[in-house]
């Protein structure tokens, strides 16, 4: 069923809509994100939102020294079509990942013999990340704010999984999610094209390939296995942003990565 879904998710361009994220809005999400996580880091630390003018849409996670976790926002992010306060703040949940998501972390690249790229240290990978923001992140900030997340579209190719929601703990925030996640999806495709990410990246279904580890500085997941990963965080009934207990919802195959 979830392949099923997959398939109508990278391939639904119909559905597109062009909408904007206003500077109230993207505030309001911002200052949800620190209150939100603010008793679960360091008190030492700062994280911090950057908006930039570009005409290239993005959105990035770096640490600046130790007590500083700045998350970068090309203002072009906030015009992209699908994009909606609730897809914006799965995408920035996903940049709060590569700082709390744990492992497996970014790892540098044997670039030849004598010479290794450099990897940010103690990153979660792409992959981490997105299930972070999905498994634990969004969920908070929809039962802390819910009157912000009410804007996103809806898909009915995604009422099949509803059923799944109803055995988790709260049902209703778990349907929204699925819609969030699907819009998402859409979004990281209008984004990978604006940014002219190669076309292999954009909705391939062959999840059984082990040539990717997705743990590698500039391994990005492929669309289809966002989606699922997304949709397998939204579903574990569990806060725990590293592993489900429940094995089917757990990190998706199409990762491939080495979690110890």
């Amino acid at each position: 069923m979830i392949k099923y879904l997959l398939l109508l998710a990278i391939t639904l361009f119909a559905t597109t809509s062009h909408a904007v994220v206003d500077e109230n809005t993207y505030q309001k999400i911002t200052n949800l994100i620190k209150s939100t996580i603010s008793d679960k880091i360091d008190n030492k630390i700062e994280l911090k939102f950057t908006t930039k003018v570009n005409e290239l849409p993005n959105a990035f996670a770096k640490k600046n020294g130790k007590d500083v976790w700045e998350i970068t926002v090309h203002d072009s992010l906030l015009t992209l079509n699908n994009i909606s306060s609730s897809s914006l703040a799965m995408i920035l949940c996903h940049e709060v990942g590569h700082f709390m998501g744990d492992k497996p972390y970014v790892q540098g690249r044997q670039l030849t013999p004598a010479v290794r790229s450099r990897a940010p240290k103690e990153m979660s990978c792409e992959g981490q990340a997105d299930y972070y923001a999905a498994t634990s992140c969004l969920k908070d900030l929809i039962a802390n704010a819910p009157e912000l997340f009410n804007d996103h579209q809806i898909f009915p190719n995604l009422f099949s999984l509803n059923d799944e929601c109803q055995k988790n703990r709260d049902p209703k925030i778990c349907e929204n999610m699925l819609h969030i996640s699907y819009e998402t999806t859409l979004v990281y495709q209008d984004l990978m094209r604006a940014l002219d990410v190669h076309e292999r990246f954009q909705g391939i279904l062959n999840n059984n390939s082990a040539e990717r580890t997705l743990n590698y500085v500039g391994e990005y997941p492929t669309l289809d296995c966002r989606f699922e990963t997304f949709v397998r965080g939204t579903l574990c009934n569990e806060e725990n942003t590293k592993e489900c207990e429940q094995s089917q919802w757990s990190r998706p195959s199409c990762w491939f990565v080495d979690s110890d």
